[in-house]
This record gives C-alpha cells, sequence and structure tokens, in this order.
C-alpha cells in the first residue's frame, strides 16, 4: 500500500469555468454540488480528488463527452489522461502519481431533467 499524495490546493488549476462555458447549449445537470467537500466558489476552486457529475441529456450526451474530452486534452502535458466509455456513462480520469486528481463523469438520465433546462 502506497502512501496517499496530498496535492496542494489547486495546484495545476483546471479552468472548470471552461466546460460549462461549453456545455451552455446543452442540457445538463450538475449534481453533487451542494456536498460539504464543495467549495464555496465551485468551479473556480474545486475539491481534489473528487469529481465532476453530469447527466444529459440521451441526445445531447456524445456532445457533452466531446466537450469533457477536448478539455482533457488541453492538460495531456500535465496528467495522465484515462478515459473509460460505457453505454450510458462517460468519464476521464486525469491522474498524477497514479493519483486521481480530477474525474469528469457523464452519465445518460433516462428520466427526464428538470423542466427548467
Amino acid at each position: 500500500m502506497y502512501p496517499s499524495i496530498h496535492f496542494p490546493k489547486n495546484i495545476y488549476n483546471l479552468d472548470l469555468t471552461k466546460i460549462f462555458d461549453e456545455l451552455r447549449p446543452y442540457k445538463y445537470v450538475v449534481v453533487k454540488v451542494e456536498v460539504p467537500y464543495m467549495p464555496k466558489y465551485f468551479p473556480i476552486i474545486y475539491p481534489i480528488g473528487k469529481d465532476l457529475d453530469i447527466f444529459s441529456t440521451r441526445e445531447d450526451f456524445h456532445k457533452v463527452n466531446k466537450v469533457l474530452l477536448d478539455f482533457s486534452k488541453k492538460y495531456n502535458n500535465v496528467f495522465s489522461i484515462k478515459t473509460i466509455e460505457e453505454v450510458k456513462n462517460f468519464r476521464i480520469r486525469m491522474e498524477k502519481y497514479n493519483q486521481l486528481y480530477y474525474q469528469l463523469d457523464n452519465s445518460v438520465n433516462d428520466e427526464e431533467l428538470p423542466t427548467f433546462l
């Protein structure tokens, strides 16, 4: 068992706000934004070792995945990027020293998303 690596706060400065700018045309929701570990100023400040959980509609699922993938490619020189593709779930693990730094996670929501979207 290896000791866990503790990264200083946001040492690699992922600009998660860019993801939300790119996602504007699509129907999605972000979940777990009100959990105790989520910083008050998310997405400017984000919890290291956690993930961004998105539920998107079936019609926008692949488009949202592309946004996430394009975002992660900007950090290819900083992180080891691992993509995990399943029928209703797409994850991108951004790892450093074999430890999760941040994960982007999109799932298809077969239920209707809230009508305010």
